[in-house]
C-alpha cells in the first residue's frame, strides 16, 4: 500500500470535487492555486474516504499532514496543467520572502 500512489489516485479520482473547492476560493494566480490547494487537501483530514490512507499513517509513524500535503501539491499541479501553466510560474506570483540581514 504505497500511501503517495493511494493520495495521488485520490485526487485523480475526486479531481472534479476537489477543483470545484479550489475554484469555489477563486484564486486569481498560480500562488492563489497553490495555496487554496493546500487548503483544501488539509480539509479532508476529516474525510472518511482517506481513512484507508490515515490508517497505513498510522501504522507506519507517517505525519498524514504530510500525505495531505502531497495531494495539495498533485490537485495543484493538476489545476495548473489543464490551465496551461507551469509550476515554475508559481514563483512570479510567490509573495516576497524576508531574507536575514547579510553580515
Amino acid at each position: 500500500f504505497p500511501v503517495t500512489i493511494a493520495a495521488k489516485d485520490f485526487v485523480e479520482k475526486n479531481y472534479a470535487e476537489l477543483k470545484k473547492l479550489v475554484e469555489d476560493e477563486t484564486p486569481k494566480n498560480p500562488y492563489d492555486i497553490q495555496e487554496v490547494s493546500h487548503k483544501v487537501a488539509l480539509s479532508l483530514k476529516e474525510d472518511t474516504r482517506i481513512s484507508p490512507i490515515k490508517d497505513y499513517a498510522f501504522k507506519e509513524g507517517l505525519n498524514v499532514d504530510d500525505i495531505l500535503d502531497i495531494m495539495g501539491i498533485r490537485l495543484r499541479d493538476m489545476i495548473l496543467k489543464e490551465k496551461g501553466v507551469a509550476v515554475a510560474d508559481i514563483d512570479k506570483h510567490n509573495p516576497p520572502v524576508n531574507e536575514p540581514n547579510k553580515v
